[in-house]
C-alpha cells in the first residue's frame, strides 16, 4: 500500500470550488509538497524492495500521520487542541 501525501500536481488547478468554478490553484516546487519526480522515484524504490506499506510526505504531514496511526486515542484529543481548522487549511493550500 502506497500512501502519498501532498504532491506537486495539476489536480488542484483542475478541481472545482464550492461555487462550481475551476479552483485554478497552482502548486509550485517551493511549497511544502513532494515533487512529482521524487514521489515517482520513491514509489519505484519501494516497489523494487517489495515494501508492503509506504508513506510518502514531508514534515509536518508525515509526523502527524504517524501520530494518528500509532497513537490514535491520544491524537484524537491532543492534535485538535494544538491544530485548528485554519492550520489544516494552510497546510492544504500552502499559503
Amino acid at each position: 500500500m502506497i500512501c502519498p501525501g501532498p504532491v506537486v500536481s495539476n489536480v488542484a488547478k483542475n478541481a472545482m470550488n464550492a461555487s462550481g468554478q475551476k479552483a485554478e490553484i497552482e502548486h509550485t516546487d517551493n511549497t511544502k509538497r513532494l515533487s512529482t519526480d521524487r514521489c515517482a522515484r520513491l514509489i519505484c524504490i519501494a516497489t523494487a524492495n517489495k515494501l508492503s506499506q509506504v508513506w510518502l510526505a514531508l514534515n509536518p504531514i508525515l509526523a502527524m500521520h504517524y501520530f494518528y496511526q500509532y497513537a490514535p486515542t491520544i491524537s484524537r484529543f491532543i492534535l485538535p487542541k494544538l491544530f485548528n481548522r485554519d492550520f489544516y487549511n494552510k497546510l492544504r493550500d500552502q499559503k
